[in-house]
C-alpha cells in the first residue's frame, strides 16, 4: 500500500511529466489548431492501458478516447510484438476520436526489459486529404486517407514510407509533418521523464501507483471506499485568561478516521469548558 504522501508526490510528478509533453506539442507544432486551439492531448497510462495523468493543456475529449484507443491499438498490435523505441500510429476514426484529422500516437515505456508505462498523444492534423467534413462525402474513403494500426517508429527509426504516403495525400505537407514531429517528440519527453520518475523513486512499474490513484478517485467519485486511515491534528496550545479568573490552555485535538465511504469525526483530550474571555 503506498502511503498517501508517497501517492501525492508520484501523482503530482506524473501530471507535471503529461502538462511538459503538452508544453513540447504546443510550442513546437507548425499549424495554427494545435499551436493555438489546443487540440490535441498528452497522457500517461499504466501496462494495463489505464490512464493515470493527463496533460492540463489537452481537450476533455481525447482524453476520454486515449485508453480505449490504446487498447484498440494492442489488439492489433500486441505487446509481445513491441520494442524499445517503437511508436504506434492510427488515424482510423473507429478506434481512434472518430474523424480522420485526428492522429494517434502511442509509445510503450521500457524498463528493465519489460513495459511498465505508455506514453500517448493525439493532434488534429490540419489537412488528412479528401474532402474531410464535407457534406457532399458520401463515405469514409471520400474524407481522406485512412492509416489501419501500425509502427510510424519501429526501434527507434522512423517509417519514411508511412512519412512520405501520408506527405503524398495532403495539402498542407509542411503543416501536417511539422505536427508529426511535434507528437513524437512529446512522446519521446513522457518517456524520458517517466523513466528518470522510476530510477529517482526506485519503483519497479508504475501499476502499483495507477491502483492507488484509481483507488483514490473511486472514492472521491463516491464509486468505492477509501483504504483505512487515521490522521490526527494537535493544535497548539491557546492561552486564554477568562475575566475574573486565572489563565487557562485551552488545548484542541482532533482526529479523522477514514473508514470505507464514511469519514468520522472525533475530538479527543481537549481542554474543559470554561468562562468566556
Amino acid at each position: 500500500m503506498i502511503d498517501p504522501i508517497d501517492l501525492e508526490i508520484y501523482w503530482n510528478r506524473l501530471i507535471s511529466i503529461a502538462d511538459e509533453a503538452g508544453a513540447v506539442l504546443k510550442r513546437t507544432s507548425f499549424s495554427t489548431v494545435v499551436r493555438e486551439s489546443n487540440d490535441f492531448a498528452c497522457v500517461l497510462l499504466d501496462s494495463k492501458a489505464r490512464l493515470i495523468a493527463q496533460s492540463s493543456l489537452s481537450i476533455p475529449g481525447f482524453i476520454g478516447t486515449a485508453p480505449l484507443s490504446l487498447r484498440a491499438m494492442l489488439k492489433t498490435i500486441p505487446v509481445e510484438a513491441l520494442k524499445p523505441g517503437d511508436v504506434l500510429f492510427t488515424n482510423d476514426p473507429w478506434i481512434g476520436t472518430g474523424h480522420l484529422p485526428d492522429a494517434t500516437m502511442a509509445r510503450p515505456i521500457f524498463h528493465n526489459h519489460r513495459i511498465i508505462a505508455f506514453a500517448m498523444s493525439v493532434a488534429h492534423l490540419s489537412d488528412i486529404g479528401g474532402r474531410q467534413w464535407s457534406a457532399d462525402a458520401n463515405e469514409l474513403f471520400e474524407e481522406g486517407i485512412r492509416f489501419p494500426v501500425l509502427k510510424l517508429v519501429e526501434a527507434g527509426k522512423l517509417n519514411d514510407f508511412v512519412v512520405n504516403l501520408l506527405m503524398g495525400n495532403v495539402r498542407l505537407p509542411q503543416q501536417v509533418k511539422g505536427d508529426l514531429f511535434a507528437q513524437l517528440a512529446a512522446l519521446s519527453v513522457s518517456e524520458q521523464r517517466v523513466l528518470e520518475l522510476v530510477d529517482e523513486y526506485k519503483l519497479d512499474s508504475l501499476d502499483g501507483v495507477a491502483e492507488a490513484i484509481l483507488s483514490r478517485l473511486s472514492w472521491l467519485t463516491g464509486t468505492g471506499d477509501a483504504p483505512y486511515s487515521r490522521y490526527g491534528v494537535d493544535c497548539q496550545p491557546l492561552a486564554v485568561k477568562p475575566r475574573r479568573r486565572d489563565v487557562r490552555r485551552l488545548d484542541i485535538k482532533r482526529y479523522v478516521a477514514v473508514v470505507g465511504s464514511a469519514v468520522p469525526h472525533r475530538v479527543k483530550g481537549v481542554a474543559c469548558q470554561f468562562g468566556k474571555p
